[in-house]
């Protein structure tokens, strides 16, 4: 069976494992996906999409990171919280950071009056940002806590989960 990792073409370099706000550092955290757009009939369990909602806690079974890989968080945000990358036809922004303690997970970030998906065209860079919330990200779509959760999908097959860790 192939299991994919999602690799996103802008990846923040990084010397620590964790971005260190004044609540905690973010400890793991990976997004995991399950891929049949590679032409493999591979689709998550009906247990992990059926009457699931993105944010919905699901079966560690549906992030086992045993099974396949996963892009850790910590990795990718730092020391940005709130990062624009490529994924399927547009740009995306997500958000990562402890808030009161907890780890917070945020996709569909946005400000006011932006569309979202940004267009493919749109500078990374410049929509890449360090926020203290996910308030302050624009995240219409909010998780948080310890464990897997479903997440947004892209239309393109994919089927995508976040597994959140802790604030240490």
């Amino acid at each position: 069976m192939l299991r994919v990792a999602v690799l996103f073409a802008t990846v923040a370099t990084a010397a620590s494992f964790g971005y260190i706000a004044e609540s905690g550092t973010i400890s793991g955290g990976a997004w995991h996906v399950w891929n049949e757009s590679t032409g493999v009939a591979e689709v998550a369990p009906s247990m992990c999409t059926d009457d699931v909602a993105v944010g919905d806690m699901v079966d560690d079974s549906c992030c086992d990171i045993d099974a396949w890989l996963g892009l850790v968080m910590g990795d990718f945000f730092v020391p940005y919280t709130c990062m624009a990358l490529q994924l399927g036809s547009g740009v995306v922004r997500a958000y990562a950071n402890c808030e009161d303690g907890t780890f917070t997970y945020g996709e569909t970030c946005a400000e006011e009056g932006e569309d979202y998906p940004f267009p493919s065209t749109a500078n990374t860079t410049e929509l890449t940002m360090i926020t203290e919330t996910s308030a302050e990200c624009g995240c219409a779509d909010v998780i948080q806590g310890s464990g897997c959760f479903r997440a947004n999908d892209v239309g393109d097959g994919r089927q995508f989960f976040v597994e959140l860790g802790m604030c240490t």
